[in-house]
């Protein structure tokens, strides 16, 4: 099937990888100088067909395959959400080709024990044309992104554009329940701290409702980094604070919680 990418640029790529539902869309490229990116749709989300199963290493692999027929043995990586857990596998099968790793609210504990049990039913699969149908009706998919956003940066029109692109894919409503079940049944592995000896960041926005940021906190403390805190900023931080992706001095990280500046 067919995997979209934006691949341009010069100089050792950044690799960007969305979250579930999303598309590469999310990602201003600006705040990475002129680098080359290289920025994936992940399967049945944005302009990309099921090129892979849902499943995280599945992807990492697919997605290494490809990086390889482009030319590609050093890399930048960046993962937000869904994304996030793409990054590590991507990161634990390369050690040797990455060149810094960022992650930002990346649920690596999983998810609410009552969408586990939403997850598990034999109805679940079933969901996903009811899940399609929603996220194509503009005003539930603004309101479903107000939820997740903070309040730095205002919910805009061509925020919710991107979504509703994604959302118009034919494979969007099966993608979203198979990712969170994928979610849902992730295990992240201490030998894959082991295996990443790059430079590490792990971002997270001070108000997360989707994924805590006592969950970045976990995460960074196994890296043994300290955790870079956007005060008001919700789940959304490649759209909400771009910059905090794109340079490793962000206005105001840190486990006090200052947030960025305008």
């Amino acid at each position: 099937m067919t995997l979209f990418v934006v691949d341009e640029g010069q100089g050792v790529p950044v690799v960007l990888l969305h979250g579930l539902g999303a598309s590469g869309r999310v990602f201003d490229r600006r705040v990475f100088g002129g680098a080359r990116v290289i920025v994936p749709d992940l399967p049945g989300c944005g302009r990309s067909g099921r090129w892979a199963s849902l499943e995280p290493s599945a992807i990492a692999r697919a997605l290494r395959d490809e990086l390889a027929r482009r030319g590609v043995d050093r890399f930048r990586l960046v993962g937000h959400s869904f994304g996030g857990l793409v990054a590590l596998e991507l990161a634990a099968q390369n050690p040797d080709a990455l060149v810094e790793l960022t992650l930002a609210s990346v649920p690596v504990q999983g998810v609410p024990l009552e969408l586990q049990l939403w997850l598990a039913s034999p109805l679940a699969p079933f969901s996903g044309p009811w899940i399609a149908a929603v996220a194509r009706t503009r005003p539930a998919l603004e309101a479903y992104l107000r939820g997740l956003w903070g309040t730095v940066t205002a919910l805009a029109e061509p925020h919710v554009d991107v979504y509703a692109e994604s959302a118009r894919n034919e494979h969007f409503g099966a993608v979203v329940v198979e990712g969170l079940r994928e979610v849902a049944r992730y295990r992240f592995e201490v030998e894959v701290l082991r295996r990443v000896r790059a430079p590490v960041r792990v971002v997270w926005g001070a108000a997360d409702r989707l994924v805590p940021v006592e969950v970045g906190r976990s995460l960074a403390a196994g890296f043994g980094v300290e955790l870079e805190v956007l005060a008001g900023v919700g789940h959304c931080v490649p759209e909400e604070w771009a910059r905090a992706l794109g340079a490793r001095s962000v206005s105001g990280p840190g486990r006090g919680g200052r947030g960025p500046s305008p």
